[in-house]
């Protein structure tokens, strides 16, 4: 009901007498600059966080009983807690049902892709039964979102960035899905980068932009003002890039 309200609100197309949507779906996990995984800084908050955290819950409490003591029935949660409950019977059942071995190699970083494909499933579910394509075209685009932030906020030398390692990404054009492989995309380079900042820039600044300093006038976007230097470093840093590549995704 909810998603079929929120389809009604679409904005149709005055050239097609068409609706468009668009479908986003992530988990999202925490890596910060030096690659701890689920580790995250937060505004306000003076010890180190994690992200996400209801996901590391689970996972430590899973590895503490096994799975068979968290095995719950579909669709029965704990009416104090219904949220957490709920993604965790989702989570455990899911992992059950792929057969994962939950041992000490299994970390946050497996629970998330798993937390991926359970979303991605759902989602494709609901498209199944409330888009009607003879009506309206649309675009799916899964994955996991990364938050790569630096571990202090307040370092004007470190820079916070947003990552997605995707997963699935398509188009439904008149009932003809198209997938796109963004794993065919080249890794960029610090000239990409370079070029990239500098068509970011105001279209009337005469500043040239220097991939090896940080550009801070007027600028429009966070990738003018990181060095290109430092964020290629960024981009090719472990385990972040082991994450992204590891299931044919490459940050976007």
């Amino acid at each position: 009901t909810g998603f079929k309200a929120g389809l009604s609100h679409a904005p149709v197309c005055s050239g097609t007498g068409r609706e468009r949507y668009v479908f986003f779906s992530f988990p999202h996990i925490g890596i910060d600059e030096v690659g701890d995984v689920g580790a995250i800084s937060r505004p306000g908050r003076a010890k180190k966080s994690c992200a996400c955290g209801a996901l590391a819950k689970c996972l430590n409490e899973v590895k503490a009983d096994g799975l068979g003591r968290n095995f719950a029935i579909p669709g029965v949660h704990d009416d104090e807690d219904p949220e957490y409950s709920i993604l965790k019977s989702r989570m455990v059942n899911k992992m059950k049902d792929e057969g994962l071995t939950i041992d000490d190699s299994f970390g946050l970083a497996d629970i998330t892709k798993a937390a991926e494909r359970t979303i991605s499933a759902d989602l494709e579910k609901l498209i199944s039964k409330a888009v009607d394509t003879s009506k309206a075209d649309y675009a799916v685009v899964t994955g996991v979102q990364i938050h790569n932030w630096a571990r202090n906020l307040d370092d004007p030398n470190s820079y916070s960035m947003e990552f997605v390692a995707p997963s699935t990404v398509y188009a439904v054009v008149n009932g003809v899905a198209t997938h796109l492989d963004l794993s065919q995309i080249p890794q960029v380079t610090p000239r990409m980068l370079n070029l990239l900042a500098s068509s970011s820039m105001p279209a009337n600044s005469s500043q040239d932009y220097d991939a090896a300093s940080s550009y801070t006038g007027g600028a429009s976007s966070t990738l003018q003002q990181i060095p290109s230097t430092y964020l290629f470093q960024r981009l090719v840093s472990k385990p972040r890039a082991s994450f992204l590549t590891a299931g044919n995704g490459h940050g976007q």
